[in-house]
């Protein structure tokens, strides 16, 4: 009677120790299966071989533990849970490894199909906002623009032109970039809409300082019999000044005029303080302010390594 005992409380404790190994075990696999996938994001394979071999270790150390309990019956048990758990972890290193390769991929394409030719394009963009002394300035020249029947800048989109972003990957920014997404988007929109805000603003101003008896008395200083571009550069030097627009952009002009530096500063800074000076300021550094944020976003964007976000082109 008493062996019969011995019998059952040892069937009991081999029952209980299985049950607590196969625990462990789970354990043990679940913690494993968050490691590996954090590793292999991180591309640091040597680590989950380190990590397989640790847990292998474990599970021989508790088989030596267990080796008087069950002998042969454990030696089976942990050698299907050992090929189970190198099974598992072949398994998921193969699939993440893929996954992994696939999400480079995708990045790749991101940065030089889409990001790239958008930063191209903002460079671009901003040009049309910047001021200098080699970029044609005409009242007439802008108000044939915004009389012109067609309006190029309607057009405008980071989908299209010379150094058109993919279209499917544009719209695919949304899923990893949101809020460039948006910013980009809000570019657009505002370039759309405001840019013939802008030249409008611009051929105010010009009028302005065109019609200007003081502006007037002091061109004719620099009229000649024959064309000239003197009165022309001095008009620019105005326009430059009553927008606070740096000498770098304007160094020959700046130049040509600086003995009559005071007076041309005096009648800058006379159309700084107009209302159409103002507009034009205010517009031009809203929009250029947008275009530098999206700017710096990108170039963070293509420095980094690892893709936010899923979409269906992971799958």
């Amino acid at each position: 009677m008493s062996d019969i005992k011995k019998g059952i409380n040892k069937r009991h404790k081999i029952t209980a120790l299985m049950f607590i190994l196969f625990f462990i075990t789970g354990l043990s696999l679940a913690l494993m299966y968050s490691q590996i996938r954090e590793k292999i994001i991180t591309k640091n394979i040597r680590e989950i071989h380190t990590l397989i071999k640790v847990e292998t270790t474990t599970l021989e150390k508790i088989t030596t533990q267990n080796q008087t309990i069950g002998g042969t019956l454990w030696d089976v048990v942990f050698t299907i849970i050992g090929g189970l758990v190198a099974g598992f972890a072949g398994l998921l290193i193969e699939g993440w490894r893929k996954e992994i390769e696939i999400r480079d991929k995708h990045f790749q394409d991101i940065k030089h199909n889409c990001l790239e030719p958008i930063l191209k394009q903002l460079s671009e963009l901003r040009e049309y906002y910047e001021f200098r002394e080699s970029k044609y300035l005409s009242l007439s020249h802008i108000e044939d623009l915004l009389k012109s029947d067609i309006h190029w800048w309607e057009y405008f989109s980071f989908k299209d032109g010379p150094n058109k972003a993919n279209a499917l990957l544009y719209d695919d920014l949304l899923n990893h970039y949101i809020e460039l997404s948006q910013k980009l988007d809000a570019v657009q929109k505002s370039f759309k809409t405001d840019y013939p805000k802008f030249l409008q603003a611009i051929c105010n101003l010009l009028r302005l300082i065109e019609e200007d008896t003081e502006f007037q008395e002091f061109k004719k200083e620099y009229e000649r019999p024959v064309i000239s571009e003197e009165s022309f550069y001095l008009y620019k030097a105005v326009f430059f000044l009553s927008l606070k627009i740096d000498k770098s952009n304007w160094p020959n002009i700046y130049s040509y005029f600086k003995p009559k530096l005071d007076k041309l500063m005096e009648l800058g800074n006379k159309f700084y303080s107009t209302k159409e000076a103002e507009r034009v300021r205010s517009m031009r550094i809203d929009m250029l302010n947008k275009i530098d944020l999206c700017i710096e976003r990108i170039k963070e964007i293509l420095l980094s390594s690892k893709l936010k976000g899923k979409c269906r082109y992971l799958k």
